[in-house]
């Protein structure tokens, strides 16, 4: 068996919410994450005539399509009051949870009530159904079942 360069980085939800105090810091790694610092505008993909605004933070302006796009634009966390750091919180714990995550369990993390978690969880879903959500580096799975029939397959 060939031996994996590194180690997996493992944290806890304190450790999270410790990397994620305020909506800046959320921002912020988005920009890292999604863009490598360097925006890219979310419609049309250019990067050549983007300007930031003035009255909104953390928004661009792109000048080739004429249209305003944030780090959010056209992902899961778009056009919501939200904040980035529950978001974040409720992507951690559907994607560490063992057999799945209820509406009433995320409501109850998270302080917010049942129809914004059950919003939230659908999001999540469908972006991880979609691809949306893929895993980098070196990932680390118990109990991994692969080959399961279609039928027994977990459906949303």
């Amino acid at each position: 068996m060939p031996k994996v360069k590194g180690t997996a980085r493992t944290f806890d939800i304190v450790q999270l919410l410790d990397m994620f105090p305020d909506q800046v810091s959320c921002i912020v790694w988005l920009r890292k994450v999604r863009w490598n610092d360097e925006p890219v505008c979310a419609h049309c993909g250019g990067m050549e005539k983007l300007s930031p605004t003035k009255n909104r933070l953390h928004a661009y302006w792109c000048g080739d399509c004429r249209k305003y796009f944030t780090v959010t634009t056209g992902t899961i966390m778009h056009a919501t009051k939200i904040p980035l750091k529950f978001w974040i919180a409720a992507i951690y714990s559907v994607m560490t949870a063992r057999q799945g995550i209820s509406a009433m369990q995320l409501s109850n993390e998270l302080g917010v009530q049942y129809r914004t978690a059950l919003y939230m969880l659908h999001r999540i879903q469908e972006a991880c159904i979609s691809g949306e959500f893929r895993l980098d580096n070196i990932v680390q799975l118990d109990k991994l079942c692969v080959g399961r029939r279609e039928s027994a397959a977990r459906t949303w």
